[in-house]
């Protein structure tokens, strides 16, 4: 038995980390401007979904979602704490996706202004899912 818990402990820390490197290279992408914004957009959502699993499998449940939405709602049940701001954050960043459509839809154009407030939510929620771990 202690030897699965140590297992699933590694592998919460491996999703973990998988985040923070997703995270430090998206902000510093857009900082130095190294990529366009689709595809800093396209990290800063690895990094957000690799936070939010690595925070409920801390809870020792394991996600039943893979979409930004679905796994903001188990975080929110985990946690037992429905942070407004980090909701906000979260559909915002949702709202450049079209996932599961039929219809053939161009996706919405990423502006600085915008691409600032995904860096900035992808912070808020690192440190957010940071300061629950740490419990």
């Amino acid at each position: 038995m202690e030897a699965i818990q140590t297992s699933q402990q590694t592998f919460r820390q491996e999703v973990f980390a998988e985040a923070e490197a997703y995270c430090q290279h998206s902000l510093n992408a857009f900082a130095k401007k190294k990529f366009n914004y689709e595809t800093i957009y396209n990290i800063i959502c690895m990094s957000a979904e690799k936070y939010m699993v690595a925070l409920v499998l801390h809870h020792n449940i394991m996600p039943q979602h893979h979409t930004l939405l679905g796994l903001i709602k188990e975080v929110v049940s985990v946690t037992e704490r429905k942070d407004l701001v980090l909701l906000k954050h979260i559909r915002f960043l949702n709202s450049f996706q079209n996932l599961c459509s039929l219809e053939i839809m161009k996706n919405p154009e990423i502006t600085t202004t915008d691409m600032q407030q995904l860096c900035d939510g992808l912070s808020y929620l690192r440190q957010f899912v940071s300061n629950d771990i740490q419990k």
